[in-house]
């Protein structure tokens, strides 16, 4: 009898190297809401779209691609947001905590700053200006031609804003993952921009638009590129959601 206890305490033992690998593996803050692999995939992912936004002079095509390319690299370690605008449309969908949703806008926005500063630095794109003080030839880095329009510009960014939504429901509510999540985020932001041509300079990102010089001193662009995003992209989100419960409840009525 003995044996037979000491058998079945050991079958039950964990192995200490289990415990300490998932203490490692899962490094959290803030009670466990935000993991500091999430907020630097956050970072790094808007990091590589700005700066890929600044040496394309702002192709739709390549930030597309570039979301593509993140979403499916870093989406099962932060959701694969790198924008404010789809960070607080899922927060206010009810799919995002209020402490992630600030952890992610604080990391994209230190991630679209850190790369103008080194696009600025390091790379010789965009038009050659002459430094006054210094006499040298400086490369001044790509900024967007902000329209003269004033609520054009709002519209714009909103409507592009509520297309790219409808992908990022799609992934929120459709559970799309991998390549298939990567896709629905690069092509509805590739089809956003392009319809957010035709009113502003199409950015349908808050945090981008601190990398591309949207912001002026004209408060109307920080309405256009940093408020109509985000209410395009709540409301996209809102209306995927809305489809797709409207589907399910014809279906269970079928059933």
């Amino acid at each position: 009898m003995p044996s037979s206890k000491a058998k079945s305490s050991k079958s039950k033992a964990k192995p200490a190297s289990a415990s300490v690998a998932a203490t490692v593996s899962k490094p959290i803050m803030f009670g466990g809401d935000i993991s500091v692999g999430a907020l630097l995939a956050e970072m790094l992912g808007t990091f590589a779209l700005t700066a890929a936004v600044l040496v394309a002079n702002g192709s739709p095509l390549i930030a597309g691609m570039v979301v593509l390319v993140m979403v499916v690299a870093f989406g099962k370690i932060s959701g694969g947001h790198f924008n404010p605008a789809v960070s607080l449309g899922l927060f206010f969908t009810r799919k995002l905590s209020a402490w992630r949703t600030a952890g992610y806008i604080v990391a994209q926005i230190l991630g679209a700053v850190l790369a103008l500063m080194i696009v600025t630095k390091f790379i010789t794109t965009g038009t050659p200006m002459f430094d006054q003080t210094t006499g040298a030839t400086m490369t001044q880095a790509y900024a967007v031609k902000v329209p003269a329009g004033e609520w054009e510009q709002f519209f714009a960014e909103a409507l592009g804003a509520l297309i790219f939504g409808f992908g990022i429901g799609a992934i929120a509510y459709a559970k799309k993952e991998g390549l298939e999540a990567g896709f629905a985020a690069g092509v509805s932001l590739f089809i956003g921009l392009v319809v957010a041509t035709l009113g502003s300079a199409a950015v349908l990102n808050p945090a981008v638009a601190l990398g591309v010089s949207a912001y002026n001193n004209n408060g109307w662009t920080w309405i256009a590129y940093a408020l109509g995003p985000i209410v395009g992209m709540t409301v996209g989100i809102w209306l995927f959601k809305l489809m797709q419960w409207d589907a399910a409840e014809r279906r269970s009525v079928k059933a």
